[in-house]
């Protein structure tokens, strides 16, 4: 047993299973109770004792334990030891998703954080050898969009050897009120845990026997699935200040006060005069570091004039009709500009102007012009505000209690919605919102029509409830609401909606249309006019005036002389998608399946929906086989597409068609043997 050594004034009383200590009062010999606990073993006990600082332990002990900590309390010894509170650095041993302290507890939103700037904290690899950073303006990144992004990265990097390193911690709690809420109802039930990414800051790290180029790619694929913009970043390079780089500066200059210069605007940028201004204000710096420190701190015309300033940097409506594409820029606003079909144009004309407008369904196949007409149509209906547009996200929950995240682009005219996003839950967004929609009146009292239009793209794509809510809608508030469904073809809607609407076909632009809006486009971009590389797009375009347009900035892009002979490069996803035909041809084994599996989630993260994926890889299979497979390939590549739109894993069934179509050629070929 240990020996305790009692402080003089204390004195112990034994009771039954309890152990009483009072303090004794010499006068008057009375005894107090102040503490009172259960009988437990030995060690425990100490604890306890020397906790309460009733005792302290005996000689015996301190020998034997010569290095030991000092005294605990008793919140102490209940406190887990691996974590610590107000720390910003994510445990190792707990869920970097969720704190593991406090966990839902409502917390006060107290001060609006103010970026007071001057920062470099966690902008630069500290433990591994490349990062991902973030360029955007502040975020709040919920825990789902971080697991997606880790998921990401691991099928990435699936059978490699590496590491990888979060930089931040999901701490803050996202309640279905809103954290605005103060008082009131309050903030409602706990919905999601989040973090808040400053800008600039790195959010994943990774170490290992990795290429550059496999992590760029990782990190690329995890960027498409978080808010905002990312880049790839290096252990070694520069911390950052918001958005300028500390290359060559360092953080006491940046914070150094504004002088007072005299005014420089009538001097040359180039001239020995400004340099001597310029390095009096800064320093002998980089003239692009001297700009974008101005533009951090200080204002940049008092210390450079206007003439250096534009040499940098183009004006905001400049830079972005350089960096559209010609598919965009050239787009016709109007009903007048466009090129073909002309008395299509004219009949979307008069249905605009007459009083009484119908529900439209406008089919054709991809790529035909069926968005451009419906725009310039909503032009002709309401004016040019249609084109003053802005993109919402909404949030639908489910009866299953599940949340919907869908995107809506409006203008106070009309909206834009693409249900199918949803999958199988398009049923929902379409009651909900078109019933909000047409539930309320036109805003603008000065419009020409008193209704609203709903623009569904994919609406083929819609599921069998979903058509059934649409037609029950279109029934109910004809008044207040109009519909323009888009479909690629009529097969797939039901007959209650064709009869409800104006069927209006919009065919596909013949190979003389598609090579005159090619040399228009040339004339409008200054280059030059090649008759026989536009009837060489316009063949392989396929009849897509859209692709076409795209093949022929390709063209433009890859080669600085253009003539009939030039190259036209195929699309990345097609030129991948035919690597993965002749890959499937050479081996037929599930080593070879798992290889063709990783470019198929490459293809899916790139945005390709997976039909256009299956239906292009049938057709690049076929084009390789005997003609006595082509005909059971392409039964079971319908098979396959009806089991995508059905189903919720679309990579179990484009796998599934790769797997079934080896075992039809290896039968095939044990047929030919025998």
């Amino acid at each position: 047993m240990w020996a305790l050594k009692f402080r003089p004034q204390y004195q112990p009383t034994f009771g039954f299973g309890k152990i009483f200590w009072s303090s004794v009062d010499r006068g008057s010999f009375k005894s107090t109770p102040i503490a009172a606990m259960k009988l437990a073993n030995t060690s425990a006990l100490l604890n306890a004792f020397q906790g309460l600082r009733f005792c302290a332990s005996s000689p015996l002990r301190q020998l034997h334990t010569p290095l030991r900590q000092s005294l605990k309390t008793l919140d102490a010894i209940r406190r887990p030891q691996n974590v610590r509170a107000f720390s910003t650095t994510p445990s190792m041993l707990g869920n970097w998703l969720e704190p593991n302290l406090n966990r839902k507890k409502k917390m006060a939103k107290g001060r609006p954080r103010v970026a007071t700037g001057g920062s470099t904290k966690g902008t630069t690899v500290i433990w591994g050898d490349y990062g991902l950073r973030m360029t955007d303006h502040h975020r709040r990144i919920s825990a789902k969009q971080l697991k997606m992004a880790e998921d990401t990265i691991k099928v990435r990097l699936r059978g490699q050897k590496y590491r990888l390193y979060k930089r931040k911690n999901c701490n803050v709690g996202v309640y279905v009120s809103g954290n605005d809420m103060r008082m009131g109802k309050g903030k409602g039930s706990f919905d999601h845990w989040a973090t808040r990414m400053a800008v600039s800051q790195i959010l994943f790290e990774i170490r290992g026997r990795l290429h550059e180029q496999v992590v760029r790619d990782a990190f690329r694929l995890a960027g498409n699935k978080l808010p905002g913009q990312w880049e790839f970043v290096k252990k070694g390079e520069p911390p950052m200040v918001g958005i300028t780089k500390l290359d060559g500066v360092t953080l006491e200059e940046l914070k150094r006060p504004r002088r007072h210069i005299a005014p420089v605007e009538l001097l040359e940028a180039s001239s020995p005069t400004t340099e001597t201004l310029l390095d009096a204000v800064h320093g002998p710096l980089h003239f692009q570091d001297i700009v974008h420190s101005a533009t951090l701190r200080d204002n940049a015309s008092s210390t450079i004039s206007q003439k250096a300033v534009s040499t940098q940097f183009s004006p905001p409506n400049q830079a972005a009709s350089t960096m559209a594409l010609i598919v965009d820029k050239h787009r016709p606003r109007s009903l007048e500009t466009l090129t073909y079909h002309n008395e299509l144009s004219d009949r979307l004309r008069s249905l605009a102007q007459s009083g009484d407008f119908p529900h439209l369904l406008v089919y054709g196949p991809s790529g035909a012009g069926k968005k451009t007409r419906i725009v310039a149509t909503l032009k002709e209906l309401y004016g040019p505000g249609v084109e003053k547009i802005k993109i919402d996200a909404r949030v639908f929950q489910t009866t299953s209690n599940r949340k919907l995240e869908f995107n809506i682009v409006a203008s106070v005219y009309h909206l834009e919605i693409t249900p199918s996003d949803v999958g199988n839950y398009d049923r929902v967004v379409v009651q909900d919102l078109l019933k909000e929609v047409a539930q309320t009146q036109q805003v603008d009292q000065s419009a020409k029509q008193k209704f609203k239009v709903v623009v569904i793209n994919e609406a083929d794509h819609l599921t069998r409830d979903a058509q059934a809510a649409l037609r029950r809608t279109m029934e109910k508030y004809s008044p207040n609401l109009r519909l323009i469904l888009l479909a690629n073809s009529t097969a797939n809607i039901i007959a209650p909606i064709r009869s409800r609407t104006l069927l209006v076909r919009v065919a596909a632009p013949t190979h003389e249309e598609i090579c005159d809006v090619l040399a228009v486009s040339a004339k409008k971009e200054g280059w030059p006019v090649v008759e026989g590389l536009h009837k060489r797009i316009a063949e392989e375009s396929g009849r897509n005036l859209r692709r076409a347009l795209l093949m022929y900035e390709a063209v433009h892009a890859q080669n600085e002389k253009v003539t009939d002979s030039t190259a036209i490069p195929p699309a990345d996803w097609e030129a991948l998608i035919g690597q993965i035909a002749k890959e499937i041809l050479e081996e037929h084994s599930p080593a070879r399946i798992l290889q063709v599996r990783s470019k198929l989630y490459d293809l899916l993260t790139h945005c390709i929906p997976p039909t256009t994926i299956l239906k292009t890889l049938a057709f690049k299979l076929i084009a390789l086989i005997d003609d006595g497979l082509k005909g059971e390939v392409i039964q079971w590549a319908a098979f396959y597409e009806h089991r995508i739109k059905t189903g919720t894993k679309v990579i179990f069934h484009l796998e599934a068609f790769v797997a079934k179509f080896m075992r039809i050629v290896e039968m095939y070929l044990m047929s030919m043997d025998m």
